[in-house]
């Protein structure tokens, strides 16, 4: 399957395995598809570490020794509306190509299209299998106090390890978490059907939902993580340590309704929607977004999300020719403008291009595929 953008993913139950917390504490996780949002004041900063645990000790069968290794964590801090990737959902493309190739660009781009859901992006140095760490810093807020990431388990298949939609709001004492320390269990993206560590390319079709491995009663009896009992070992680590808190709240403390539309609490107004793009792509699962501005904010951070993103499906796609090392990324045309998402005032338009082919290694990165200009119709009467 090929696909050039994000796959909208909805929401499903997030499962991950929580070894250590706060004394008396529990991790809360947004997976069920609820309006997280959190009582505690100001903007808060994290400290994250990362590390492997994959050892030949732990991990016997099939260890691929010096080949080894963990790629760049890559994540944000985001709100209830992003998804990076679920368990019991189709991978998107981006995440298919990191989970295949360790392939960075395409979920980047995907990330990219959904920042007025984010706060922080985070990527990371890759780490060695075992005993070496990558760090980072992130925020969150009472709107966005969710965070979400991804690595991709090298080599393998399309193996990886992650937290989906981890809160980090302790919504009993509106407060926010001091430390979460987190085992990360292997994942499988569903678009490869390998089953050791160097198993040669068998693309999966139909592609599979992604879900945890080691956990499934019908793991193949020669698969690299099937070491018998009831789970394979955890491979990797995360540990997040709250550094500071930043501001105070706007309002009162049990103010946690988001409007999604309209007026945000404080000051913030915001345009009607721009209709919907075309689909970004020609075949496959694709996106179509629409997008709103700003009218009129004293407190920018408040307002509601300034972009949406729905799935859309053009059939299957016809199977290409592999990919040649250097060609450019190629791009189609720009589509018209939407119309102004305003009738009066101020508004904003949105256009699109889709990528045609990705680029092969040392060539061209792709460029933008998303567009937005103000549109400035007449004055909107004021009631007297």
């Amino acid at each position: 399957m090929i696909a050039t953008n994000l796959v909208f993913i909805a929401a499903a139950t997030f499962i991950v395995h929580l070894v250590f917390c706060q004394v008396g504490e529990s991790i809360s996780a947004a997976g069920s598809g609820e309006n997280v949002t959190c009582c505690a004041c100001g903007m808060a900063t994290y400290r994250l570490k990362f590390m492997g645990k994959w050892t030949r000790t732990r991990h016997p069968k099939h260890f691929p020794g010096r080949l080894a290794y963990f790629s760049s964590l890559i994540g944000a801090s985001h709100s209830n509306e992003f998804v990076l990737w679920r368990i019991g959902q189709l991978a998107s493309s981006g995440i298919r190509k990191m989970s295949e190739y360790g392939s960075q660009l395409e979920l980047e781009q995907e990330i990219a299209l959904k920042e007025a859901q984010l706060i922080s992006k985070v990527v990371t140095k890759p780490v060695a299998s075992c005993c070496e760490s990558a760090r980072a810093t992130f925020k969150v807020n009472k709107y966005k106090p969710l965070f979400s990431a991804m690595s991709r388990v090298s080599p393998s298949p399309d193996w990886n390890v992650g937290v989906d939609s981890l809160d980090l709001c302790d919504h009993k004492k509106c407060s926010w978490r001091k430390k979460i320390e987190l085992d990360l269990d292997p994942w499988d993206a569903g678009t490869d059907s390998g089953i050791t560590f160097t198993s040669p390319n068998h693309e999966s079709r139909p592609s599979e939902q992604i879900h945890y491995i080691g956990k499934r009663k019908d793991l193949h009896s020669e698969s690299s993580l099937n070491l018998g009992g009831n789970k394979a070992p955890s491979l990797a680590k995360i540990i997040l340590h709250l550094v500071k808190i930043d501001g105070k709240c706007s309002g009162h403390l049990n103010e946690v309704n988001i409007p999604k539309v309209g007026r945000a609490p404080g000051t913030c107004h915001v345009s009607i929607w721009t209709s919907w793009t075309r689909c970004s792509v020609s075949c496959g699962f694709g996106t179509r977004v629409r997008g709103r501005v700003i009218l009129n904010s004293g407190s920018p951070q408040l307002c509601p999300p300034l972009k949406e993103t729905i799935a859309c499906n053009m059939g299957n796609c016809k199977k290409v020719g592999q990919r040649r090392s250097g060609n450019d990324c190629q791009v189609s045309k720009w589509g018209t403008w939407t119309k102004c998402s305003a009738t009066c005032g101020k508004g904003i338009k949105v256009k699109t291009r889709n990528v045609i082919q990705m680029p092969g290694r040392g060539g061209k990165a792709c460029p933008k595929l998303f567009r937005r200009k103000r549109c400035q119709l007449r004055p909107c009467r004021v009631p007297k």
